[in-house]
């Protein structure tokens, strides 16, 4: 193992605490990023699979004109979407995380006020993300493959939802759905005209 190089510009403290890490080797480094594309290649697939499941969703309920926004960002780089579908009156906007929590829920809902903002503060250019969800409903969709085992925490995550109207969706396995097991979303979405 090589020794640890000096760090400049570190000032230590009288009773500090530290930690010495000695970073990965090329093979480590190697190693380690074939591991994380595997994790960010899985991830990118539920979010595609959870999309496209939002567009049949929203064609079997009355609107088989909803489409896939291909969009990664709303206005620039200020917030990042996994998925958007849009319909004549509303939008789905899919927000996908490996395992579901209170904490994700509450992160989901403010992120929602935020693309509410942006959508209500409008977009001079008609052709961009923002115009096309300009007078739409949008209905969030938070959607992962495992779920918190945490009954205080499951708790928690299901008033977030049903509070900011926030439908939860189960990825794993067969496919995407509005229930798993004994866990039921704490919202649905209805679809009008």
């Amino acid at each position: 193992m090589a020794p640890l190089q000096e760090l400049a510009n570190v000032a230590l403290e009288d009773n500090g605490s530290y930690v010495a890490y000695q970073g990965p080797s090329e093979r480590t480094a190697a190693q380690i990023a074939t591991i994380q594309g595997f994790l960010d290649s899985n991830i990118a697939a539920e979010e595609s699979v959870a999309t496209k499941h939002a567009v049949v969703r929203l064609q079997g309920n009355g609107h088989p004109e909803a489409t896939e926004l291909c969009v990664r960002y709303l206005k620039a780089d200020d917030v990042e979407v996994d998925g958007v579908v849009v319909a004549n009156n509303c939008a789905l906007i899919v927000e996908h995380k490996t395992k579901l929590g209170s904490a994700n829920a509450k992160t989901f809902a403010t992120k929602m006020g935020v693309i509410r903002s942006i959508v209500a503060s409008g977009s001079p250019d008609q052709d961009s993300p923002v115009a096309k969800l300009a007078g739409k409903r949008l209905l969030p969709v938070l959607c992962g493959r495992i779920i918190t085992t945490n009954t205080t925490d499951l708790n928690k995550m299901e008033e977030i939802c049903r509070a900011n109207e926030i439908e939860v969706w189960d990825v794993s396995g067969s496919g995407v759905e509005l229930s798993s097991g004994c866990f039921k979303s704490p919202h649905v979405h209805h679809f009008g005209p």
